[in-house]
């Protein structure tokens, strides 16, 4: 699984880090085909909510307490109404996109969808072959 683009929205490390509510990195612009890339800056700066979201699991793994459900909760790291994990990553030379929104406001709910991007570059549901979307 490479990473290509992650965007975090409302996530505490990044605002108290770095002062944004949003921050998008676009790795594949950065990197420019390096193969090793490091991630450096001050201590509470958000490079650990960052790499803690650099795949599609629902999960920040230092963050979570226990393996397994249960865990982990989004909750306990994000601060706005509505708090958005977008990444895009390829496998196996296939794209995906998988993403997260946590939302806060009123009644507490997480939403997770997992996209891949078709011949046309459409991002299309991923249909496993049960039926199940």
């Amino acid at each position: 699984m490479q990473p290509l683009k992650l965007t975090l929205k409302g996530f505490r490390g990044i605002r108290y880090g770095l002062g944004q509510d949003v921050l998008t990195l676009d790795f594949e612009r950065l990197a420019d085909g390096a193969e090793l890339v490091a991630i450096a800056g001050a201590n509470g700066r958000g490079k650990t909510t960052l790499m803690d979201n650099m795949h599609p699991y629902l999960t920040m793994p230092s963050r979570a307490a226990l393996s397994g459900p249960g865990g982990f909760s989004y909750y306990d790291h994000v601060c706005l109404p509505e708090n958005e994990k977008d990444l895009t990553w390829s496998h196996e030379g296939r794209c995906y996109r998988s993403q997260v929104v946590i939302r806060l406001n009123g009644r507490r709910k997480t939403e997770a969808y997992l996209h891949a991007l078709s011949d046309e570059g459409q991002w299309r549901p991923i249909c496993l072959d049960d039926g199940l979307v």
